[in-house]
């Protein structure tokens, strides 16, 4: 099992061998580090207008 965040919840994906295990961990790792790249390099007024964005949009379906 690895623990998945990705979607903002927590959740288990199952997979049925170590190495496929360890495959998805690896995959699962390189998108929050991508994420984290592009994060850490958006100013405090980017970040804000993104939060806010997502806000609006959450109830209608369109954030993924």
């Amino acid at each position: 099992m690895v623990a998945n965040y990705s979607d903002g919840k927590r959740r288990f994906d199952s997979c049925s061998k170590e190495v496929d295990a360890l495959d998805a961990a690896r995959r699962l790792a390189r998108q929050l580090s991508k994420r984290d790249v592009i994060t850490a390099s958006m100013t405090r007024e980017q970040t804000i207008e993104c939060a806010s964005s997502r806000q609006v949009l959450e109830p209608h379906t369109v954030v993924p």
